[in-house]
């Protein structure tokens, strides 16, 4: 009778534990709607493999790319930090020709190291597949910012930092 029991708490015991691991490895992202399933890309983030130079004052990043989903949630994009500045601001924005659909304006101390910034709209965007959009990146003050953005050297693609043309693609990626 004592087996039968002592199995039983066991089981459940165990069982508990699972679960129990289970919310806390998932459950920041399954309780306050921040999962990573809403975060997945719908384009593929390249991998990076090198930097842009800094972005210092009076600097433009630019790059062109073609659209392939249907809508755009958020553009994600990576950069890392070569120092640590305060108060200066950096801005992301994506255009559709002249047409300016998103920007933001971010705090350069808040943007981590080699994680994803994320640039979202302030609705979801449609209509756009298969469209050129421009995804910009500037500091908003006159300074240096201590920032670079992860990059793909190796793609068979262009963008521009500054006046300079640059062999490659910044790591960015699309999501639905």
């Amino acid at each position: 009778m004592k087996n039968k029991k002592l199995e039983m708490i066991v089981l459940v015991v165990t069982a508990a534990f699972v679960v129990l691991t289970t919310l806390l490895f998932f459950g920041r992202n399954i309780f306050n709607g921040s999962s990573d399933a809403r975060r997945s890309d719908s384009t593929i983030m390249p991998s990076a493999n090198d930097t842009t130079s800094e972005i210092k004052k009076g600097i433009v990043i630019e790059q062109d790319f073609i659209n392939t989903t249907d809508s755009i949630s958020n553009v994600a994009i990576v950069f890392s930090r070569l120092s640590y500045k305060e108060g200066i601001d950096l801005a992301i924005e994506l255009w559709d020709g002249n047409d300016l659909l998103a920007a933001s304006t971010y705090k350069i101390a808040q943007i981590e190291d080699q994680h994803r910034t994320y640039l979202e709209p302030s609705s979801v965007l449609s209509g756009l597949k298969n469209k050129e959009l421009t995804l910009k990146i500037y500091p908003v003050q006159q300074e240096d910012t201590g920032l670079v953005v992860m990059m793909d050297k190796d793609m068979d693609t262009t963008f521009r930092f500054g006046n300079k043309t640059i062999k490659g693609t910044l790591c960015f990626a699309i999501t639905e």
